[in-house]
């Protein structure tokens, strides 16, 4: 396995499309971004973050919210998980 070398801000630059895709987000635009607190948990291959993120429109606060976010290599892929 090799070492992923994701950056906070790698990482962070994901969050917006995430967050409205999930059915629990209320929002349907991509908001800001605004880290309050983060850790890697895991370092390596796979890796792991904890984010405590501010999430903005504009000057509108739109609420905080804890992520957990994993990382790793992608796998072989097998015909049978396509489809």
């Amino acid at each position: 396995m090799t070492d992923l070398d994701l950056s906070l801000d790698e990482i962070v630059a994901l969050v917006p499309g995430y967050l409205v895709q999930q059915r629990w987000y209320e929002h349907d635009t991509a908001p800001e971004v605004v880290v309050a607190d983060a850790e890697r948990w895991i370092e390596g291959d796979p890796s792991l973050w904890w984010l405590l993120v501010d999430v903005r429109d504009g000057d509108r606060d739109l609420g905080r919210y804890q992520l957990y976010v994993g990382a790793r290599t992608a796998p072989e892929t097998h015909d049978f998980l396509h489809g």
